[in-house]
């Protein structure tokens, strides 16, 4: 398929039907912007077009998730109306979620912007991981100790180094182990590809 300006994206049922690439080769190639995903299989003709492949998800495309990545399963979210998990995809920890009624999943977190899912990714673990929930709590004591020992008149430069260095260790101690998570055989339809954007 030539890079050109297209008016008819191609569709993933035309991509499925001729084998022309896997649902996570669409992935990669969307990651690194050498395609672009369109909610609507038709563009403004006069509108800009950047020199890119356009896809138009008219069907979803079977994937198998967990294809030697690791993942964490969460609790049912949304009043227990979807599944979430956690899983390494494409070398970074996203959210993947599935609605229970129709069974596909979709990703809930930013497929390109990851310096945004830091918030979405510890939130999932607060609610999941009573290690990490933990972690993070003694993490908070030992954060508020250091700043009240801080403005505290008798403190000194090296009893601040002492305490700093207390929460350094206790971090070593009590890190949270992803790579201990095992992986998984789960798979699905991945229904929507929107969070890419140009």
């Amino acid at each position: 398929m030539a890079k050109k300006n297209n008016y008819y994206p191609i569709s993933t049922k035309e991509i499925i039907s001729s084998n022309a690439c896997t649902g996570k080769n669409l992935v990669q190639l969307a990651q690194n912007r050498y395609i672009t995903i369109h909610e609507n299989n038709i563009i403004n003709p006069y509108k800009k077009l950047e020199n890119k492949i356009r896809i138009y998800f008219d069907v979803g495309i079977e994937i198998k998730l967990g294809e030697g990545q690791v993942y964490f399963e969460g609790k049912k979210v949304n009043g227990k109306t979807e599944d979430e998990i956690l899983m390494w995809y494409m070398g970074y920890l996203h959210i993947f979620r599935r609605r229970i009624k129709n069974g596909g999943w979709y990703v809930g977190t930013s497929l390109t912007s990851m310096d945004f899912n830091g918030y979405q990714i510890s939130d999932f673990m607060w609610r999941n991981n009573p290690q990490y929930r933990r972690f993070i709590k003694s993490w908070e004591s030992l954060e508020n100790l250091v700043d009240k020992r801080r403005h505290y008149p008798g403190l000194t430069p090296e009893g601040l180094a002492i305490e700093i260095q207390r929460k350094a260790s206790h971090e070593k101690l009590e890190r949270l182990k992803l790579d201990n998570l095992q992986p998984s055989d789960a798979h699905g339809i991945i229904s929507s590809f929107t969070w890419y954007g140009d």
